[in-house]
């Protein structure tokens, strides 16, 4: 889907957050397969967002819309702290792992070896998701620069 589609479907949520006196918004997707950076594909969906917001006179002022996207997807996150889930959940996983997750599009498939049955994303995503150490998760080469975004937006700094 175009920046404008993902736009177009995202606007009504965020009318209504706005309407509820939200002054911060976080949308959050997955790069997927797409071939631009994920800071260029934020950056337009962002573009497009405003400017619908503005057009139906929606007030901007002191609100914080943003768009963060995980490279390539959201499990990304998940193993960017590989190694502090290997010691709590995931025994049986390999103990070298990549440089860095981020970029590659084999890693449900990998959570669902590492995990001995399916990766469920709405099952075992928020389970795993709430065990990372984001500070490991963030660390040097192997950290994930898409959930440091992510992180810096809900107003964790490191």
């Amino acid at each position: 889907m175009s920046p404008q589609g993902i736009a177009n479907r995202a606007l009504s949520k965020f009318k209504i957050h706005l309407g509820r006196g939200y002054r911060k918004i976080i949308l959050c997707l997955d790069r997927e397969e797409r071939s631009e950076c994920p800071g260029d594909f934020a950056a337009k969906i962002l573009a497009r967002i405003q400017k619908d917001l503005q057009l139906a006179k929606h007030e901007l002022t002191d609100v914080e819309l943003i768009v963060v996207v995980a490279d390539r997807m959201f499990e990304a996150w998940i193993l960017a702290d590989a190694e502090g889930l290997r010691r709590k959940h995931l025994p049986q996983s390999p103990k070298n792992y990549p440089h860095c997750f981020e970029g590659r599009n084999d890693l449900k498939g990998l959570l669902s070896a590492y995990l001995g049955e399916a990766y469920r994303e709405t099952l075992h995503g928020p389970k795993l998701f709430a065990q990372v150490n984001f500070a490991e998760a963030r660390k040097g080469q192997r950290g994930s620069k898409s959930l440091d975004k992510f992180l810096r937006s809900i107003g964790l700094s490191k």
